[in-house]
């Protein structure tokens, strides 16, 4: 096993990382550190960046981070009664999960999560 990763993941998932990352748990270079603070300054994506520096989104926020340059989003909010009963009220209506989100400022995949923890049929059987 060539680094901890390895102690972590099985052989196949740590290969896999390595083929999708090349740089996938390695020690960054003071140049690499450099190209990501001007890639960041430039608003690129983190996905964009990611793929240029062959390194996993989650490696490059979270080295964003340790550079002061990135603050993680907080933690979820909890939902109120109120929002419920509006969530099952939009789903019952036929209101679109997008638009669901954006009426009660939460991601779609967060909606549905939600409608799931809530019992609502959402795949509905054919």
């Amino acid at each position: 096993m060539p680094n901890r990763a390895m102690f972590f993941m099985g052989p196949e998932e740590y290969a896999a990382m390595k083929e999708k990352y090349p740089k996938f748990y390695e020690q960054w270079t003071e140049d690499e550190i450099t190209k990501l603070k001007e890639l960041y300054a430039q608003e690129k994506p983190l996905e964009e960046i990611s793929q240029e520096l062959q390194r996993t989104p989650k490696s490059i926020r979270m080295r964003l981070q340790s550079l002061g340059l990135y603050t993680p989003k907080p933690a979820p909010r909890g939902w109120t009664e109120d929002e419920d009963e509006t969530l099952k009220a939009m789903f019952n209506d036929g209101v679109s999960f997008d638009d669901m989100a954006i009426q009660l400022g939460r991601s779609p995949r967060t909606i549905v999560t939600r409608l799931v923890h809530l019992r609502m049929n959402i795949f509905p059987s054919e």
